[in-house]
This record gives structure tokens, sequence and C-alpha cells, in this order.
């Protein structure tokens, strides 16, 4: 996101390549290690959050080998789905009993509700600024927003 905004790409376009490429090379090495340390690899590759994990890292390995596949660079915020994992919602959406018990546990609820809206706000964004374009005057993802 913050790479496509023209100043912000001049002064730190190198640190913030470094940092997708080191992000990059973690979550592949974290998948493949979940491929490797599960009895059904296939099961996982194929589940909800097995599909999201190679959509998130695919898109960098490819702008390598496809021209004009930097458009699917937005795709990465997919990784954000991945604190649905470290909440496990299902748990606190069961503990409503009382009113401090359920503020309390819904502090999870809202930090996962609000990331989820925040991936859904950088991806529609990122379509306008891909879409539209500077011609209407979308010149950088977070103005897309």
């Amino acid at each position: 996101m913050l790479d496509s905004v023209a100043t912000i790409q001049a002064r730190a376009g190198a640190w913030l390549t470094r940092l997708e490429w080191t992000f990059t090379v973690l979550f592949t090495i974290e998948y493949l290690v979940r491929l490797a340390s599960v009895r059904r690899p296939l099961k996982y590759a194929l589940s909800f959050f097995g599909v999201i994990d190679l959509l998130a890292i695919n898109p960098t390995y490819l702008s390598l080998v496809i021209a004009g596949a930097q458009s699917l660079l937005v795709i990465r915020v997919l990784r954000l789905l991945r604190v649905f994992r470290v909440f496990k919602p299902g748990y606190y959406l069961s503990e409503a009993r009382v009113l401090t018990t359920a503020m309390q546990a819904s502090r999870a609820k809202i930090t996962v509700f609000l990331t989820l809206v925040m991936s859904i706000a950088i991806v529609m964004g990122a379509l306008l600024y891909l879409i539209e374009g500077e011609a209407s005057g979308f010149t950088s993802i977070p103005r897309g927003m």
C-alpha cells in the first residue's frame, strides 16, 4: 500500500522491497513447514487457511516471472486474515454471559472485525487505484481508500 504512494516509494522503496521479501520468505517457510508437519498436506492446502496462505505468498513470486503481475500484489492483504487463527473467534463468541465478561472477551472480536474491515478497505482501495487509475484522481492506494 505504501509502495503505491510516489513520495514514500521514492524515499523507502528499497526498504519496503526488502521488507516484502523478508515477509514472503518467512511466510513461505511457515507454509512449507506446515505442509510437512500435517498428516494430510493436500487437505490442509485445500482448506480455507491453506488457500489463504498460498494466495498470500504467490503474488510476490509471480511478479518475478510474469510481466504485469504486480497488480496481484494487492492480494497480499489476505495475510491479515491469518489473524483469525490467533484470536480463535469461535471461543469468544460463546462467552457473552455477563456484560463485563462480554466486554473483555469482545476486545479480540473487535480487533478481528476491524482487521477484516481494514482488509476489505485496502482491497477496495487498491481495486479503485488499479481500475480507475491516476486519470480519475486515484494516484495511490491510500487515495483510493
